[in-house]
C-alpha cells in the first residue's frame, strides 16, 4: 500500500477534496498558494489527510520519484550515512516501491549521476572516439567511471524511478581519469 495525501475542506456542511498528491510537500504548497482563495469561497477546516491506496505514483508526473536501488547507490557513493538517515532527516519520503526526493541538492545529484547507457553515451561526446553505446559503456565500466545499479526485476517491471524499466548506472564522481 502507498500513502496518498488529500487536501480537504468543508463547505456547506460537506467535506470536499480540494487537492491530492502522493507528495505531502505538494499539498502543503497548494494550501499556501490557494488557502486564501478557498477561505474566500467559504471553505473551512482545510487540512491534509492521508489514506492508503493500491495506486502507484507515475514517474512522469512525480519527477522527483526514484527507485530504491538508484537512491541507495547514491547514498552509498556519498558515504553520508544510511538510507534511514535520509528518511529521518526528511530528505526523502518512501512512496510505493520508490522514494520521493525532497532535497533539491540530492535531486540534482541523482539527475546528474544516475544515467542510462544512452544518456552516458550522449554525455561523454568527447570520449566516444567512434565507440557505439555498448562499447563506450563497456569501457566506462572497466575503467570504473560508472557502476551498474542493481535495479530489481520488480522495479524494472513497475517502471519506478526517473528512468524506470532500463538498466541504470551511477557515475563515479571520484573517478580520476585512469586510462583503459
Amino acid at each position: 500500500m502507498t500513502i496518498y495525501y488529500d487536501v480537504v475542506g468543508i463547505i456547506e456542511g460537506e467535506k470536499e477534496q480540494l487537492f491530492g498528491s502522493f507528495d505531502r510537500a505538494d499539498c502543503v504548497s497548494e494550501i499556501e498558494c490557494e488557502g486564501d482563495s478557498w477561505e474566500e469561497m467559504e471553505y473551512t477546516g482545510i487540512k491534509i489527510v492521508e489514506r492508503e491506496t493500491t495506486d502507484k505514483p507515475d514517474a512522469t508526473i512525480y519527477n522527483n520519484l526514484v527507485s530504491e536501488s538508484a537512491l541507495q547507490a547514491v547514498v552509498n557513493a556519498e558515504n553520508e550515512g544510511e538510507l534511514q538517515d535520509y528518511i529521518n532527516d526528511d530528505l526523502v519520503t518512501k512512496c510505493g516501491d520508490g522514494y520521493l526526493i525532497n532535497d533539491k541538492d540530492l535531486q540534482r545529484t541523482i539527475r546528474e549521476d544516475v544515467v542510462t547507457k544512452s544518456q552516458l553515451w550522449c554525455q561523454q561526446a568527447e570520449f566516444k572516439h567512434g565507440l557505439d553505446e555498448d562499447q563506450l559503456l563497456k569501457k566506462a565500466l572497466k575503467a570504473g567511471f560508472v557502476t551498474f545499479i542493481d535495479e530489481s526485476e520488480e522495479e524494472a517491471l513497475n517502471k519506478t524511478g526517473f528512468i524506470g524499466g532500463r538498466k541504470l548506472y551511477l557515475i563515479n564522481r571520484k573517478y580520476e581519469g585512469k586510462n583503459s
